[in-house]
């Protein structure tokens, strides 16, 4: 897809051919997932809501807010709710909706087009 020629109103520069609306292009968020590495996942809910509250405002189209994965022979309290998320986890930054967060098999993943999003 290409992108959106100028109108009759604006000139078209080398920098109007780069800077343009793409829908094919999506901007994903990991702070928090990333994050975590530095801290061990151990983030405040008010930290996590905070990123994804502005996530919202901003119109980012995915939130990557943690790992999705077994928490098997993990020991108590060595990694925040956010290494190993849960679905109660989850519900306590995004709120209560009807249908389940999108998860890939590593990463929790929130999306405008997914119910995470209010």
């Amino acid at each position: 897809m290409k992108a959106a020629k100028p109108t009759a109103k604006t000139k078209e520069t080398a920098t109007s051919r780069w800077l343009s609306f793409r829908p094919e292009i999506k901007v994903v968020d990991c702070t928090i997932r990333d994050g975590g590495l530095m801290n061990n996942h151990h983030f405040d809910d008010k930290i996590v809501k905070v990123v994804y509250d502005t996530c919202v405002a901003a119109g980012v189209d995915y939130m990557e807010i943690g790992y999705k994965s077994s928490r098997k022979g993990i020991k108590v309290g060595e990694h925040g709710d956010w290494k190993y998320c849960t679905e109660d986890a989850i519900r306590r930054i995004v709120g209560d909706n009807k249908t389940a967060s999108a998860a890939t098999i590593t990463r929790t993943f929130c999306r405008r087009s997914n119910p995470c999003w209010t």
